[in-house]
């Protein structure tokens, strides 16, 4: 009886792993490569006290189009290369993007990227080199913001307005050329939320073994264009629990303001809710206007004290599940799959989580 269930249970194991290895195929998740390039981004970022960007599968499918079409101009047709910023069909990036359900602000989409064609750059090297390239008097890589306006002048690696990114990246080993894509977008009403851990402040943590994590909710920076602010402009509040509902949002100009509501910041300090397992964090935005978006972010917390039965059985599938709730309905950010772990340790009856914000 127990071969057999452990038969079953292992049968079951690699069906959700194969499912899950599926699922990111599908869904455009990150490769190793492309999560190297991720986290070095995240790492710019961080030491400009930006939230990190989140990975989206929509952007990520067009990057990876676009590095390969890239690849196929420069070694593998015999057309002339033409513009860089349009794809060899002559389609531009918003038109890329009317394909997908990824909405603009109004007419205009809130988008810059990064197309390169580079020797000898590995993905792990390329944000390093990006940067570097930045500081020369002659660069040799502009994003499309740079090359159809002079007045910007910095590549959209640390920009604000930011908040989401599609990573192609295509090799071709017959010339040691690597063909990039990095694709920076934002869209009205979602502003993802992000949980770190203290010891890696530029990695979107998928488990963590301390309580203390960091909170970074993402925040409207870009310009009222459109119908954009009527979703929800620049966060004023929040609200950080594991219980989930929506409160009537509090007045910004009335302090103090009622149990459980903060201002906003770009870092906040949560102690989760003891117990190992799949925790999730419902961030509560309002705006000055008391406009409201519910946010919500996963992370496996596995306490060193009692260790989950099924912990040495995990492999993970991806980031951490993150999604997000507006009067739209929900938006489900693909390439962040739950963990096997968390799916494992996930349980319907379990007791009513109490985490806590703790003061930064």
């Amino acid at each position: 009886m127990r071969i057999r269930t452990l038969y079953i249970l292992l049968l079951f194991l690699f069906l959700l792993l194969f499912s899950g290895v599926l699922s990111q195929a599908q869904s455009g998740a990150l490769t190793p490569d492309e999560t190297s390039i991720l986290e070095a981004i995240n790492e710019f970022r961080r030491t400009k006290n930006y939230v990190l960007v989140v990975p989206n599968a929509e952007l990520n499918q067009i990057a990876r189009e676009f590095a390969a079409d890239l690849k196929f101009r420069y070694d593998d047709s015999n057309q002339p290369v033409g513009d860089i910023y349009l794809n060899s069909a002559g389609e531009n990036i918003d038109s890329l993007l009317a394909q997908t359900t990824y909405a603009p602000y109004g007419n205009d989409y809130v988008v810059d990227f990064i197309p390169a064609r580079i020797g000898g750059i590995v993905p792990a090297d390329l944000v390093s080199y990006l940067i570097e390239d930045s500081r020369k008097e002659q660069r040799e890589v502009y994003s499309r913001a740079m090359a159809r306006d002079s007045r910007v002048t910095a590549l959209p690696l640390g920009s604000p307005i930011y908040r989401e990114v599609g990573i192609g990246h295509v090799y071709n080993p017959d010339n040691n050329r690597h063909y990039y894509m990095l694709l920076f977008a934002a869209r009205p009403g979602v502003l993802p939320v992000v949980i770190t851990n203290r010891k890696a402040l530029n990695v979107i943590a998928e488990q963590v073994t301390d309580r203390e994590v960091i909170i970074r909710p993402h925040n409207e920076n870009t310009p009222n264009q459109g119908n954009g602010w009527e979703v929800i402009g620049p966060v004023k509040l929040i609200h950080i629990s594991e219980v989930p509902g929506e409160q009537a949002c509090p007045d910004p100009d009335i302090i103090p303001y009622p149990p459980g509501w903060i201002d906003y910041d770009l870092a906040l300090e949560y102690t989760l809710s003891e117990g190992s397992g799949l925790k999730t964090i419902y961030v509560q935005m309002c705006d000055s206007a008391r406009r409201t978006l519910v946010v919500s972010a996963q992370v496996v917390y596995a306490d060193p004290s009692t260790p989950s039965p099924q912990g040495n059985l995990a492999t993970p599938l991806g980031l951490a599940q993150m999604t997000q709730t507006a009067a739209a309905g929900a938006t489900l950010y693909a390439p962040l799959q739950p963990t096997v772990e968390a799916i494992l340790t996930a349980t319907a009856n379990a007791p009513q989580p109490t985490g806590t914000p703790t003061a930064p």
